[in-house]
Formats: C-alpha cells, sequence, structure tokens
C-alpha cells in the first residue's frame, strides 16, 4: 500500500507538471497570436496611413508641378514679349540713325533751293542724293539682317558627318574674302549624327565673316578643329586675329550686341544670336572658348551624338 500510494503520488506530480508545461505552452501560444494580431493589426494601420500619406503627397506633387507648369508657361509668354519689345526698340534706335540724316536733307531743300544759285543746288542736290542712297543701303542691309533672323528655318536632321559638313563648307568658301580669309580643318571625328548642315553652314558663316570683319587688314586662316568627346563631338573655329573687347565678350550672344560701328558694317548684332539658336536647336551649344592675344579667339560648337 505504502508503495502505491508513493506511486500515485509520483504519477499525480508528473501529471502535475504535464499539465503545467500545455498550460504554459497555450499561454505563450496565446501570447505570439495575440503579438501577431496586434502587430499585424499595426502593420494595416501603418500601410493605410502610409498609403493615405503618399496619395496625399503625390496629389500636392502633382498640383505643385502643374502649378510649376502654368508658371513656366506664362514666363515663356512673358519672355516672348519681353524679346519682341527689345526687338522693336532696338529697331527703332537702329532706324532712326539712317532715318535723322535723311529727314534733315529732305526737310532743307526748300531753303537750299530759295538761298543757292542753280549751280550750287545742283551740286548740293548731288550730294544730298548721295547721302540718301548710303542710308538707304544702311536700312535696306539692317532690314535684311531682321528679315534673315525672322526667317530662319526650323531645323531639318539628317545622317552626317560633321567633319564633312565642316569640309564642304570650307570648299563653298574658300575664296571669302577675295581668298584673304582661308580655311584649314583637322578632324579627329567620323562618326555619323544627326546634323542640319544647311544651319550649320549659317553657323560657320556667320564665325567667319565676323573673324574677317573684325580684321579687315592681311591674311586671315581660319582653322577647324573636330574632336569625338565621349558622347558630343567638338568643333573648335580659331582665327589669330584681334580678340573680342571683354566689355562685349561678356554678353556677345544676347541681341543687339555687336563691335561692328562703321556704317557699311550696319547690321542689328544678330549674327552670333542666329549661330547659337542653331547650336541649341542641334541639342548642343555655342561657347566662347578662347580669347587671349596670345591664342587668339576661339569659337567652340558642341554636338551631341544621337
Amino acid at each position: 500500500d505504502r508503495y502505491r500510494d508513493e506511486f500515485e503520488k509520483v504519477a499525480q506530480a508528473k501529471v502535475a507538471r504535464e499539465d503545467l508545461s500545455i498550460l504554459r505552452e497555450r499561454i505563450v501560444s496565446n501570447l505570439l497570436w495575440n503579438t501577431l494580431k496586434i502587430v499585424g493589426a499595426i502593420l494595416l494601420i501603418f500601410l493605410a496611413l502610409s498609403f493615405l500619406i503618399s496619395r496625399n503627397i503625390v496629389s500636392n506633387f502633382e498640383r505643385i508641378f502643374r502649378e510649376n507648369q502654368a508658371h513656366l508657361t506664362r514666363l515663356e509668354k512673358l519672355n516672348s514679349i519681353e524679346t519682341w519689345q527689345q526687338i522693336a526698340r532696338m529697331l527703332v534706335h537702329e532706324l532712326r540713325a539712317p532715318l535723322t540724316p535723311i529727314k534733315l536733307v529732305t526737310s532743307d531743300l526748300a531753303n537750299k533751293q530759295a538761298t543757292l544759285s542753280t549751280e550750287a543746288f545742283a551740286g548740293y542736290l548731288s550730294q544730298a542724293s548721295q547721302l540718301v542712297g548710303a542710308q538707304i543701303a544702311t536700312l535696306e542691309k539692317m532690314l535684311e539682317n531682321f528679315m534673315r533672323f525672322a526667317k530662319l528655318p526650323g531645323i531639318k536632321k539628317r545622317a552626317a558627318r560633321a567633319d564633312q559638313v565642316v569640309r564642304d563648307f570650307c570648299t563653298c568658301y574658300a575664296g571669302f574674302e577675295n581668298g584673304r580669309v582661308t580655311t584649314h580643318v583637322t578632324s579627329h571625328e567620323e562618326r555619323i549624327q544627326m546634323l542640319d548642315p544647311d544651319l550649320l553652314n549659317h553657323l560657320f558663316f556667320n564665325l567667319i565673316k565676323n573673324a574677317a570683319e573684325a580684321n579687315p587688314e592681311g591674311a586671315l586662316p581660319i582653322y577647324f578643329t573636330i574632336r569625338a568627346d565621349g558622347p558630343k563631338t567638338r568643333i573648335e573655329i580659331t582665327n589669330p586675329g584681334k580678340i573680342i573687347p571683354p566689355e562685349i565678350a561678356a554678353r556677345m550672344f544676347e541681341l543687339h550686341v555687336s563691335t561692328k560701328t562703321r556704317p557699311d558694317q550696319a547690321n542689328l548684332g544678330l549674327g552670333l544670336t542666329i549661330a547659337k539658336k542653331i547650336a541649341f536647336d542641334h541639342g548642343g551649344d555655342l561657347v566662347l572658348l578662347k580669347n587671349n592675344p596670345d591664342e587668339g579667339v576661339t569659337f567652340e560648337l558642341e554636338l551631341p551624338n544621337e
């Protein structure tokens, strides 16, 4: 009996321990489950809040983007208006110069006819005619430059090699300025690109024409250097002549900026503005790379390799 009692006690203790272990496992399992439910609920709440916040951020971003686009559109319109206002002021300023002597001569004709002898008046009339003719020629040159700027054609790209475009240009203008201006080409680039050769010829001509007018005496060599630079092609146009005055160089690509003061060189200062636009239309740029007495003047045309 004593052994049976001991055995029952041991068995009961074992059952109690097993029940305790089962209870502990259940408690732990319940705690884990409840914890998982709480964490899951927190995650769902966090995801819902994140979605609402992100949607609000996206909505605000879209609103800001639309407002910026509208602002940019307004700025473009204002810049366009401002540009044309600047052109109008420029035209008025430039046209006034040749019109003033014409006005003075024509308004004085009646007085000269009344006070001068027939022979003297004939001489005055001849001089007046020459003056008016010269001023009309100046007006025509101004209008021609302005019309060239206004009617600049849109870009029409085609497959071409930059070095060949430069060589063809140099061939066409081999006798420029009665042969005083000579061109020399060095090329390290033969890739085919999408270019508009006609517009590039316009750009090159503006540069060599400006160089020739800035250096009216003596031989003037123009050096074209074409080289590859990663995804870009760079064309340097160098002349060893007079440098561009620093005050002009800082603003030379702006409208109505020019170093030309002689009447036979009258223009609207549009040449480099047009050249810059042609570079932009190609997705590139035109910059003044060098401008010093030792190295001369170098412009660099950057073109993308499409």
